[in-house]
């Protein structure tokens, strides 16, 4: 099971650095809301338009202390600390982060329902 969720993380993750729109809607569960690191409330619709864009690039997320914890047969939560790189407005920035990752499994798959990000010292 742990690894399902952890393959559904990474597809996350791999999605937003790759900016393959694709793939990050099929990760995403249809109502998903983000709550960014300035606690702002994001749509999915409003993140996949992002990731559009080039407003915000995400240039690598390094995850780390990755904790599980799964609730049989539909839910699941991530929670752990990333190291993220990114472009806003042509200026390169690092931000560090706790986060929560809310997974629900729908039609046979995990889906990142929610996600949440606090921003922490390195």
């Amino acid at each position: 099971m742990q690894p399902d969720i952890l393959k559904a993380e990474k597809a996350f993750e791999d999605a937003l650095v790759s900016r393959d729109v694709e793939a990050l809607d099929g990760v995403l569960a249809p109502d998903f809301v983000l709550i960014d690191l300035r606690g702002t409330v994001v749509s999915k619709a409003a993140l996949l338009e992002l990731v559009c864009s080039t407003a915000l690039i995400f240039r690598s997320i390094v995850p780390f202390d990755l904790v599980v914890r799964v609730w049989e047969p539909a839910a699941a939560v991530v929670t752990g600390r990333t190291e993220m790189k990114v472009t806003a407005a042509g200026v390169e920035y690092v931000f560090h982060s706790r986060f929560t990752h809310v997974f629900v499994r729908q039609e046979g798959m995990w889906r990142m329902a929610s996600a949440q990000g606090t921003p922490i010292a390195a």
